[in-house]
């Protein structure tokens, strides 16, 4: 699956190196045999911050989300994307589960969030799963119950004198209670727009897996850009205690 989604506009203003740690991220000592439960209690409080922007870290607030376009398929039979997309419920997201193992420079962490939405232009024009769609116009996503799950192994890269942590290879994926969907005035047909939403939330289960590379390819260079305005602008010996 050929996957085009643009983030630099409107999400991160990039990052510098050399910036101070800020006071709202704990540390942890490396030492710790409570590693994982330390930089899990540490990190319930840094996200709530982090989703809500910090200007030293060059971060913007994350709720609205905005991005200008996601392609979600992109075939000579199939073309389905998203403009002026917004994201919303990202200010609610809660760090449940989290692992490092600073040996290997391999970090997991899980983030539950109760509902999230994504509005925006649709454009359709081939098939989901047996059903053939055609239109444009304002279609909206929600899913609810769903924990995200960003793998990401780092190397330490040395600037300036100092060590910083440099995003690397990432995985991300997810899992979801239900999803619901909302395209009715995307086909400038009532009767249309409404069979063809009775369909989507119907088989929500197929369709969203149908969509699951895009959705991890998408949500997880997200979550590689908030990890890098942290790593990659402060000094890697910050972080961690000895």
């Amino acid at each position: 699956m050929k996957v085009a989604t643009v983030l630099s506009l409107g999400i991160f203003l990039g990052v510098c190196g050399g910036v101070s740690l800020p006071k709202y991220i704990k540390l942890c000592r490396g030492s710790d045999p409570d590693f994982d439960k330390c930089g899990l209690r540490n990190g319930k409080e840094a996200i709530k911050h982090l989703v809500a922007g910090d200007k030293a870290l060059r971060l913007v607030p994350l709720s609205p989300l905005k991005l200008p376009f996601i392609q979600l398929e992109n075939r000579a039979d199939f073309q389905l994307n998203l403009t002026d997309v917004q994201i919303l419920g990202l200010d609610k997201a809660e760090l449940i589960d989290f692992h490092a193992d600073l040996d290997q420079h391999n970090i997991r962490t899980i983030v539950h969030l109760a509902e999230i939405t994504v509005n925006g232009d649709l454009h359709a024009d081939g098939r989901v799963l047996i059903l053939p769609i055609k239109g444009d116009g304002p279609g909206s996503i929600k899913a609810y119950g769903g924990n995200y799950t960003f793998d990401f192994h780092y190397d330490l890269v040395r600037k300036d004198g100092r060590e910083f942590a440099k995003i690397g290879k990432h995985d991300f994926s997810f899992s979801v209670k239900k999803a619901t969907f909302d395209v009715e005035k995307t086909f400038g047909d009532s009767i249309i727009g409404k069979e063809t939403n009775k369909f989507l939330n119907e088989n929500w289960s197929e369709v969203i897996k149908d969509f699951e590379k895009v959705i991890g390819y998408t949500i997880g260079a997200i979550c590689k850009n908030i990890a890098s305005s942290v790593f990659e602008t402060v000094p890697y010996d910050e972080f961690i205690l000895p």
